[in-house]
């Protein structure tokens, strides 16, 4: 399996996929495969219920299916999976699958948790030069998303103030009842949404995260403000709606403001530039995203070894960095104020606390021994009729390293700034 996983990446040969998922998202990339035109690629083997095998069969029909994920280590010159569900057993097949060098493009879920994720960094460390783990992003490949980009960071809007992004979904309630929305939907909104955020503004550091309404019945509305030094500010809200969902980035500027909206739909976004008192019309604009996210995925493995290996490395950080944030809204919601992401920024009182901390453990175990080496050595001297001034050097050599770290506690307080000075760390508080 391994050798011919590195045939696939390291030419234009044909790819074997195998598909693990019953989404209808996952259709879009198995018509891609059936039909690429620049590389001859087959589905082999797949995983779905009886609702989607048809649909899968329609389109790939030499594919086989399978009881269970867990045959999918058992095919043959298998080069890439899909992966797009939440169930146990298929993210453990996707894990060893990656442990033997097959390539996995994963449909980002809230549900997977960041430690599922983490999990195949281990797996990158061991054999970093055949693993390939690839995230389908379907709307940062759309043109206009690239356009957006374009001009957001060519200065064609002048000095951008911030980026708005609004998202609703649908809910079915009857009239008059609110639209509330559980965490798990608000989570799995703004992990896909994010992803798209960071491509345009930036990397963030700073989150901060509000929810009104209740836990337990569901919440109105969440807000999510990011930022950082090398980021624009964004702000992202989403609410709940008994209309069809949509979603609306805007990025204001100083010479105008331009507007990209959406659906669920990944293939269809339309685009809005306004400048001065008139706005031009708006464009709307259909791609294949299935067919360009096997293409980014193939163009980006083929060639060398190094330039793989560099290319799955970004794809993996980026995975990594989305669940890091959304992991730091989990962490600002129960602190109710801004955190740092990836890791609060540790203080020299901190670190010298825990030194401190650390050489106290280690001296009060040490005293306990030596305390039960100096009786047997009193036993000795007495046997021996040693002078009594021995005693005394063992006993101050006993409890001399004790006293002379408690004495260094003493340096606590003079780390520790006078009271009402101002501190030299950077203003934390959530930005309006």
């Amino acid at each position: 399996m391994a050798d011919a996983l590195t045939a696939g990446l390291s030419s234009k040969e044909n790819m074997d996929f195998a598909l693990l998922g019953t989404s209808h998202e996952t259709l879009a990339l198995v018509q891609a495969i059936s039909n690429c035109s620049d590389q001859i690629h087959r589905l082999v083997a797949f995983v779905a219920d009886d609702a989607t095998t048809p649909l899968i069969l329609n389109l790939a029909p030499q594919a086989r299916r399978l009881n269970s994920a867990s045959e999918t280590l058992g095919v043959q010159a298998l080069h890439a999976v899909i992966v797009d569900s939440t169930d146990p057993e298929v993210l453990e097949t996707a894990k060893q699958l990656a442990g033997h060098s097959v390539a996995v493009l994963l449909f980002p879920r809230a549900a997977h948790g960041i430690e599922f994720i983490y999990q195949f960094g281990l797996i990158r460390d061991e054999q970093p030069d055949r693993f390939r783990l690839y995230p389908v992003r379907p709307l940062r490949l759309h043109p206009l998303a690239l356009r957006f980009k374009a001009a957001v960071r060519s200065g064609e809007l002048g000095r951008i103030h911030q980026l708005q992004w609004q998202r609703e979904i649908y809910v079915a309630v009857d009239p008059g009842v609110p639209c509330l929305l559980s965490s798990s939907q608000l989570d799995e909104a703004l992990l896909r949404d994010a992803d798209l955020l960071k491509y345009w503004a930036g990397e963030f550091d700073q989150v901060t995260a509000i929810r009104a309404g209740d836990s337990e019945k569901g919440w109105i509305q969440a807000s999510v403000n990011l930022g950082g030094p090398d980021a624009l500010p964004v702000q992202w809200t989403c609410r709940g709606t008994v209309n069809p969902g949509f979603w609306q980035l805007t990025a204001i500027g100083d010479a105008g403001q331009i507007s990209l909206r959406g659906s669920e739909d990944p293939s269809r976004m339309t685009w809005t530039k306004s400048v001065g008192p008139q706005a031009s019309p708006s464009e709307s604009l259909e791609f294949n995203w299935g067919l360009a996210v096997i293409n980014d995925f193939t163009q980006g493995i083929s060639g060398d070894v190094t330039a793989g290996v560099a290319v799955s490395e970004g794809w993996a950080n980026e995975l990594y960095r989305a669940f890091d944030l959304l992991e730091g809204t989990h962490r600002s919601l129960r602190r109710r104020r801004t955190v740092d992401l990836y890791f609060d920024t540790p203080s020299e009182r901190g670190n010298f606390k825990s030194m401190m901390t650390a050489i106290g453990c280690s001296l009060l175990l040490l005293t306990i021994l030596t305390i039960l080496l100096g009786l047997g050595a009193g036993a000795i001297a007495k046997d021996l009729k040693l002078p009594p001034v021995v005693m005394q050097v063992v006993r101050v050599l006993v409890f001399a390293p004790l006293f002379l770290f408690l004495i260094l506690q003493l340096g606590v307080f003079l780390a520790k700034p006078a009271a009402g000075a101002e501190s030299s760390l950077p203003d934390r508080s959530p930005k309006t």
